[in-house]
């Protein structure tokens, strides 16, 4: 008998597994005991993780949640030496997916010309640094 894992490999790939890989994201499945029931069964679940990180020097960010309208609103906020930054979203509330409103300066439209000294900071001193480490034990 092949694993879950097995069976999703082997279907993507092109293969015949010995039965239909039943799979789900993560963040779609409810915390019922159906949905426990269902994965004892075979019920396999999709994560995401992102395998990099971003390394900020001298950059402070901040998350603010609040309630706006009755809709869940998202403030980002980059402090720099040389400013600060701004972004608004609205979180979509079945998937929890982001709504930009107001973007970042620099990476679609600059906002203003105050904008742009922060945005070079950030982009300046913001490196990639590897995230695996976070996700071992996972079984890939």
């Amino acid at each position: 008998m092949m694993t879950l894992r097995e069976r999703l490999l082997t279907t993507l790939r092109g293969g015949v597994s010995d039965r239909i890989p039943w799979n789900i994201h993560a963040s779609l499945l409810p915390q019922t005991p159906a949905a426990r029931a269902m994965q004892r069964r075979g019920l396999g679940l999709t994560a995401s993780c992102r395998t990099y990180r971003a390394i900020h020097e001298g950059v402070t960010i901040h998350e603010e949640r609040q309630e706006t309208d009755g809709r869940p609103l998202l403030r980002v906020r980059i402090e720099t030496p040389a400013g600060m930054l701004t972004e608004e979203a609205t979180i979509e509330s079945q998937h929890g997916s982001r709504w930009i409103r107001k973007f970042f300066s620099g990476h679609l439209v600059i906002g203003c010309t105050e904008d742009f000294p922060p945005s070079e900071f950030a982009k300046t001193y913001t490196a990639i640094g590897q995230a695996m480490a976070a996700y071992q034990g996972y079984a890939w």
